[in-house]
């Protein structure tokens, strides 16, 4: 199952955000420091199903996705050498917060404003995710990331981008509950895209599989402890370790956070009318006829030019 990628969860210096949750986000005294990298234990798995009678929306293959994302908040001294975006560290009740958005993911929804060139009445964007988490801080190399899990039956392509995107904003206070409730309907919704560094598909599930042929084949769940370990280490040791020093060479999300920050009051996430299927395919006829016109005018002008003109 493929998919986006996350952005940072925080706000830039200038982001708006609630004044009574301006007045909690003290950043704790001392945050626990990592030698480079996230705990070695990865979070519990949720409970999934294991016979097919109750599986949702029969669920035969369900996916973890991960976004290992910056974490852009309460500032604090940056690290040396560092912008001060990096410096900033992400409060409790902020967290908290972030947690409570992502919680709305979980269940069925219309994912069609997740996507691109998908009609909100395509049965296709309905997409089941099991369990959005978000993990406790952790710095590698001086910037704090917070690693967000995703577990769903499956994904479109850039939905993950898009979900962590608007989790980040409604938890920066740049986009309202309201917004992110539309954006799951059949409404029209603009939404922000994430960079897409930070993103990997971290684990497969077959429930179906191991549950129905489980007195003759072995189990796909790959669960031993000595593959965890070394799991757990590949991730720690290479994964999060390219994650964090490709931001610190190219600034993906620090260059994504700055950006919308600066576009803020100019870009607007714009509610736009349910179009259904017969709206859709008369704006994409009346789309080519348009370009149509455009392609064969310049020639009907070079037709009716007199002898000696010159066209640019």
């Amino acid at each position: 199952a493929g998919a986006g990628a996350g952005a940072g969860a925080g706000a830039s210096a200038g982001a708006a955000a609630d004044s009574d949750e301006e007045e909690g986000d003290a950043a704790p005294a001392k945050r626990r420091r990592l030698d480079g990298a996230p705990p070695s234990a990865s979070p519990p798995s949720p409970p999934l199903p294991r016979s097919q009678k109750d599986l949702r929306s029969d669920v035969a293959v369900a996916s973890e996705v991960t976004a290992l994302a910056p974490v852009l908040e309460a500032p604090e001294a940056p690290p040396e050498g560092l912008p001060a975006e990096y410096g900033y560290r992400l409060p409790r009740n902020r967290l908290e917060k972030l947690r409570t958005v992502l919680r709305m993911f979980v269940g069925t929804h219309n994912f069609h404003n997740f996507t691109r060139r998908m009609a909100p009445s395509d049965p296709s964007c309905k997409r089941y995710m099991l369990d959005v988490r978000a993990s406790d801080p952790f710095v590698i190399h001086g910037i704090e990331f917070v690693r967000i899990n995703v577990y769903g039956q499956s994904f479109m392509l850039n939905q993950i981008r898009k979900m962590v995107a608007v989790a980040a904003e409604v938890t920066r206070g740049c986009m309202s509950y309201g917004h992110l409730r539309r954006a799951m309907t059949r409404q029209r919704v603009t939404l922000p895209m994430a960079p897409g560094e930070g993103l990997f598909l971290d684990k497969c599930y077959f429930p179906s599989y191991n549950h129905d042929l489980a007195g003759s084949h072995p189990s796909l769940d790959f669960d031993f402890p000595e593959v965890e370990r070394v799991k757990s280490r590949f991730k720690r040791d290479l994964l999060h370790e390219h994650i964090a020093v490709q931001e610190l060479r190219d600034g993906p999300f620090l260059s994504y956070v700055r950006h919308l920050s600066a576009a803020r009051g100019i870009f607007s996430y714009a509610v736009q009318p349910e179009l259904d299927e017969e709206s859709e395919e008369l704006r994409r006829g009346r789309t080519r006829r348009s370009k149509e016109k455009l392609m064969t005018r310049p020639h009907k002008l070079r037709e009716e030019q007199p002898a000696g003109a010159m066209s640019h």
